[in-house]
Parts: C-alpha cells; structure tokens; sequence
C-alpha cells in the first residue's frame, strides 16, 4: 500500500510539473525523498528541474 501511495504522489507531482507549478512539484518530490530516501525517480526529476532552472550545480548534487 506505501508503493502505491507514494507512486499517485510521484505522478501528482509529474502532473503539477506539466503545469508549469514546478515550485508544488518540487516540493513533492522532496516530500516523497522525506518518505522514502531511494525512490531515484524523484532524485531524477529533480535534477531535471535544477538543470532547467540553470542550476547545473545541484542538478549534479541531485543525481550523486
């Protein structure tokens, strides 16, 4: 059941992300990170949205 919670959450936050509300986004990512410390592919899509900010540095920080 905590699989599924957090992967509605994960897809919450890809969908607030394709509405260009990457600050939300970001947020629940991070919240998923505070959840669940492995779940890589919210790591990934932070970064992701660091690189696009221009923010090469933690993008980089992101996927170490």
């Amino acid at each position: 059941m905590r699989a599924i919670r957090l992967t509605i959450r994960f897809n919450q936050a890809w969908l607030l992300e394709q509405q260009k509300k990457i600050a939300d986004a970001t947020e629940l990512y991070k919240s998923i990170l505070t959840e669940e410390p492995t779940y890589t592919d919210a790591y990934l899509r932070l970064a992701i949205l660091a690189k696009q900010r221009g923010d090469t540095k933690r993008s980089l920080d992101y996927t170490d």
